[in-house]
């Protein structure tokens, strides 16, 4: 096997950034209370693990309802448990009806699982003038998800023409864009987005990103290293810049890079393999080998685990060879 490319961590679809998924607060009967009152606010404010201490205390005869489902399923999401988000946006939907603000959530949680082509009919559904917006974003998501990018830019042109100060419609935008192959107007959509708000996180990222592609590397290079300095801790955003780094030739800062990402994560399998990659074109056999079978402990089930095994097998045997 030639070895191949170096991972991004984060693939720029809209549908793994939670920031492009727009959910609506409140909208199930009985969430207002006195009952779910705390966990509401709670979950709202985003204070997970108070949120999560006040469901698990509740009586069981609140936790059979779709409040409580719906409240865990809410918390659930902001701690990126998405599958065992959906079976609980189910029951509450189960116990409770078609009421839109599920419907939505659901849809928006199927979309973040992969799972956009089974969120687009759950969304059609809705007719819910008061947040048409937020419906119609993740029905573009959707459709951007399952492959209908023609029918996503579309759709999401419109939200940034009826929401121009939107950061997020532009965002989309932008992915929209990229998936469609413009990546000029990517990156415009992109630097549009970070006009309205600069220091987020799936913004810099997108656009370091998407001017990497675009072959602008001062862009990429700037942008990523103001992600860096607003979130330092970040070791995916760290993984991307690397992977940045050694595209460009750049290989020894690129190592410091996946190093740092893989000290805040010892789990990162891309990072792993991308330094791997940096170890076999520097010719250290021995170490390569050593975070591929890192990776493969990891990730025993990558689509591309077989052929990096096999791999493996070839550059031990050149190793003895050359001994």
């Amino acid at each position: 096997m030639k070895a191949g490319r170096l991972i991004l961590l984060l693939g720029l679809m809209v549908f793994g950034c939670s920031s492009a998924i727009q959910h609506i607060n409140g909208g199930v009967g009985g969430l207002n209370s006195q009952a779910f009152w705390n966990t509401t606010h709670m979950v709202a404010m985003g204070n997970t693990i108070q949120a999560k201490t006040l469901l698990a205390q509740m009586p069981p005869n609140l936790k059979s309802r779709a409040e409580w489902h719906y409240l865990k399923a809410r918390n659930l999401l902001s701690r990126g448990k998405v599958v065992l988000a959906i079976q609980h946006l189910r029951i509450a939907m189960q116990r409770a009806g078609n009421i839109p603000a599920i419907q939505n959530d659901l849809a928006a949680a199927l979309i973040m699982a992969g799972k956009p082509a089974d969120a687009i009919p759950l969304l059609q559904q809705i007719r819910v003038a008061g947040f048409k917006d937020q419906v119609a974003n993740n029905l573009a998501a959707a459709f951007l998800g399952a492959g209908k990018t023609g029918e996503a830019l579309n759709r999401f042109s419109v939200l940034t023409a009826s929401n121009p100060n939107d950061p997020f419609a532009w965002y989309n935008l932008s992915i929209a864009d990229f998936e469609a192959g413009q990546v000029n107007n990517a990156v415009s959509s992109m630097k549009k987005a970070q006009t309205f708000a600069p220091d987020n996180r799936d913004i810099l990222t997108g656009l370091a990103m998407e001017c990497a592609a675009e072959g602008d590397a001062g862009c990429a290079d700037l942008t990523y290293n103001k992600a860096i300095s607003l979130y330092p801790t970040d070791w995916k955003i760290l993984n991307n810049y690397g992977t940045f780094l050694a595209n460009q030739g750049r290989d020894r800062l690129a190592q410091q890079e996946f190093l740092q990402a893989v000290h805040l994560n010892p789990k990162c399998a891309s990072c792993l393999y991308n330094l791997g990659r940096l170890n076999e074109k520097w010719g250290k056999t021995g170490h390569a080998i050593a975070y591929y079978r890192q990776f493969l402990d990891i990730a025993p089930k990558d689509s591309m685990a077989g052929k990096l095994r096999q791999h493996i097998k070839t550059l031990g045997k050149k190793q003895y060879l050359n001994k």
